[in-house]
C-alpha cells in the first residue's frame, strides 16, 4: 500500500499526528511543497486552464499552489505497479 501526503496534508490538516513508519507492506510518500488541493485539481474541478491565479474565483488573496501533485502521484504508482 503506498500512503501519498501532500505538505499541507501534513501541517494543515495534521495527517502528520497520524504518521506510521514503513513496513514490508506499507509505504508512506510525503511529497515537499505539494497542497491538498492544487491549481490542477481546482482547475479540474472548475472547467478552467490551470492557473496558479484561479485563486481569485474562491475570493483567495494568494496564488493557488501549482505544485505538481499529480504528476509525481502518476510516478509514485508507475513505480509500485512495476
Amino acid at each position: 500500500m503506498l500512503i501519498f501526503e501532500t505538505e499541507s496534508d501534513l501541517t494543515i490538516l495534521d495527517y502528520i499526528t497520524a504518521r506510521q513508519s514503513d513496513s514490508e507492506t506499507v509505504h508512506t510518500w510525503e511529497v515537499a511543497g505539494t497542497a491538498h488541493a492544487d491549481a490542477y485539481l481546482i482547475s479540474v474541478a472548475s472547467g478552467l486552464p490551470r492557473d496558479p491565479g484561479l485563486g481569485v474565483f474562491l475570493e483567495c488573496d494568494f496564488p493557488i499552489n501549482d505544485g505538481p501533485q499529480h504528476e509525481v502521484l502518476q510516478a509514485a504508482v508507475r513505480s509500485l505497479v512495476e
